[in-house]
C-alpha cells in the first residue's frame, strides 16, 4: 500500500489540534507520513503534537524560525514529503476514519491526478448565528465527475463547478512535482485560490467521491474569515491580488496557458483582477458562463449559479429565467 503523505501547518490551535491529530492517526490506511508544520504560534499547540510524536513515529514536525503563514508552511510541507500521495489538513479541521482509505482506492483504480471528497461545515459555536449561517451556505458535496479531464473547451466552468479548497482532495505526488506546482510563497491569505488555479492550469485528470472525508469547522476566528470583513476590505484584495499575480504567472508558462488566460479574463471568475477604474460606472461581463452588466453601481442584469444545478438571470433584480445545468457535463 502506497504511502499518503499529510500535511497540517499548525498555528494557534490548541483547541483543536488533538482532534486533527487523532482523526489522522486512527485512519484505516496505515501507511502515513503526518507532517505537522509548526508557524510559530504563542499557544501549547506544538506541545500538543510533540506529545503525540513521541506516541506515534509516523509523525514529523517542522519547526519554522518565525511565523510565515498558511502557504508557505504547506510548501515548507511539501519539500517534506515523501509519500506516493499528498493530502492537505487545516489543524482546525478534521478528517472521517476511512477517507484517506477511500480515496486512495479511488484515485488508484480512476489513475488521475487528483480525487476530491465531499466535506461537512459545521459551526465551532453553534450559538454563534453568523457561524451557523456560513456552515448553511457551504456547499462542498459530491458533484459526480471521474475521470474528467480538464481542457481549454471546459475550464472556465470547472473554475466555477469545482471548489478551490485544497483540503479535501488526493494529489498525486508526481502529478504536484512534475508540473512544479506550490503555494504562493508569502504570508498571503487566499493561497488556495492561486493553488487551485495553478492545478486546472495544467489540464488534470480527476475524479470525486461521494464520501464525506473533512469536517470542515467554521471558525469566526479564522484568518480568512476575519479577511473578509468589511473593514479589511482593502487588505483582502491586496492578498488576493499577491496570490493570483503569482497563479497568472504561473499559467502562462503551461501548454495552451495564454489561451486559460484569455478564457479567464473574460470569465468573471476572477474578474476583480482584471478590474479597471471606469468599472465603477460601468461593467460588462457577457460570457457562456458569467452575465452581468452594471451601471453607476445598479446591476441591471445577472446570471448567478444557485445549488441543485441551476442558475437564474435577474434583470434589475427580477429572476427572469431560470436553467437547469446538465449534471453529466462540468
Amino acid at each position: 500500500m502506497d504511502k499518503i503523505s499529510v500535511i497540517i501547518p499548525i498555528y494557534n490551535v490548541e483547541k483543536y489540534i488533538a482532534e486533527c491529530l487523532n482523526s489522522t492517526i486512527n485512519q484505516t490506511h496505515k501507511n502515513l507520513e503526518i507532517i505537522c508544520v509548526d508557524d510559530c504560534g504563542c499557544d501549547s499547540s506544538i506541545k500538543i503534537a510533540e506529545e503525540f510524536a513521541q506516541k506515534d513515529g509516523r509523525i514529523k514536525i517542522i519547526h519554522h524560525e518565525q511565523n510565515k503563514g498558511v502557504a508557505v508552511a504547506r510548501n515548507t510541507g511539501l519539500d517534506a514529503a515523501s509519500g506516493d500521495y499528498i493530502f492537505f489538513l487545516d489543524s482546525d479541521d478534521y478528517i472521517l476514519p476511512d477517507i484517506l482509505e477511500k480515496m486512495y482506492n479511488k484515485i488508484t483504480g480512476a489513475g488521475c491526478d487528483f480525487v476530491d471528497s465531499s466535506a461537512e461545515a459545521f459551526p465551532d459555536n453553534p450559538e454563534n448565528e453568523e457561524q451557523v449561517k456560513k456552515a448553511e451556505k457551504t456547499d462542498l458535496l459530491y458533484k459526480g465527475y471521474d475521470n474528467y479531464k480538464v481542457t481549454p473547451e471546459n475550464f472556465e466552468q470547472t473554475l466555477v463547478k469545482l471548489h478551490c479548497l485544497t483540503w479535501g482532495k488526493l494529489f498525486k505526488s508526481e502529478f504536484l512535482k512534475d508540473n512544479n506546482i506550490r503555494f504562493v510563497d508569502t504570508n498571503a491569505a487566499f493561497e488556495d485560490n492561486g493553488f487551485f488555479l495553478k492545478i486546472l492550469s495544467c489540464q488534470p485528470e480527476f475524479s470525486t467521491l461521494r464520501d464525506t472525508g473533512v469536517m470542515y469547522r467554521v471558525n469566526s476566528a479564522s484568518i480568512t474569515s476575519n479577511m473578509n470583513k468589511d473593514k479589511n476590505r482593502e487588505l483582502k484584495k491586496k492578498h488576493l491580488k499577491i496570490v493570483m499575480d503569482d497563479a497568472l504567472n504561473y499559467m502562462k508558462t503551461k501548454k495552451d496557458g495564454d489561451k486559460l488566460f484569455k478564457i479567464l479574463k473574460n470569465s468573471g471568475a476572477f474578474n476583480w483582477q482584471f478590474r479597471k477604474k471606469s468599472d465603477k460606472f460601468f461593467k460588462l461581463s457577457w460570457g457562456k458562463h458569467n452575465k452581468k452588466v452594471i451601471f453607476f453601481g445598479i446591476p441591471l442584469v445577472r446570471e448567478k449559479m444557485l445549488k441543485k444545478n441551476k442558475k437564474v438571470l435577474k434583470f434589475l433584480g427580477i429572476p427572469v429565467r431560470y436553467t437547469n445545468m446538465d449534471s453529466s457535463v462540468l
